[in-house]
């Protein structure tokens, strides 16, 4: 009899701990589905805070960028009876920028400055420190066939491109602004 209550004593003591075990196991899987829940939450909200963070800051550039042609648009218009003004005004754009603007240009309509040729585009760009202008337009880098120039030209539209690859200009993928010049007529002329 004795025998069997010991035997019986160590069954139930095994029991026990099986149970135990068991409900352990039971217990953790449960933690782990409710903390991996929490976890996924708290990421997500996360990843969205980063997002609006990030839109914000394009916004932000955006604008600096849409204020900024526009306030050189209303000099250009005052000065262009001066091409040689141009270099200043395109080295001014590209210095007050920003490290998000990496240049700017303004590209005349075909002949509008004798002196300069068919095609006068002088272009500004930041490097490192200072800021490089030179008139970049060619019969490689024909600036009046660009939708941008083209858009501009035909009225008061103004644009931002797709990215695409500014070999001449930038020297690097950019997008860009374009927004009409006029003469004092009103005619669209860079």
């Amino acid at each position: 009899m004795k025998r069997i209550t010991d035997w019986l004593k160590r069954r139930a003591v095994l029991i026990v701990i099986i149970l135990a075990a068991v409900l352990l196991e039971v217990i953790s899987a449960i933690q782990y589905r409710y903390t991996r829940g929490l976890l996924e939450e708290e990421l997500e909200k996360s990843a969205l805070q980063d997002l609006m963070t990030s839109a914000l800051r394009i916004q932000e550039i955006v604008v600096k960028a849409e204020v900024g042609v526009s306030s050189q648009v209303w000099h250009t218009q005052r000065h262009l009876d001066d091409p040689d003004y141009m270099n200043m005004l395109v080295a001014s754009m590209a210095q007050d920028g920003g490290a998000n603007i990496v240049g700017a240009g303004i590209g005349f309509k075909p002949y509008y400055y004798p002196s300069k040729g068919e095609l006068f585009e002088v272009y500004g760009r930041q490097i490192k420190d200072s800021v490089e202008v030179e008139q970049i337009a060619s019969e490689k880098h024909d600036y009046t066939q660009k939708d941008f120039y083209q858009i501009a030209l035909r009225g008061d539209t103004v644009k931002w491109t797709p990215p695409y690859l500014d070999a001449e200009g930038a020297k690097g993928v950019v997008t860009t602004y374009g927004m009409p010049v006029r003469d004092k007529r009103g005619e669209p002329v860079a």
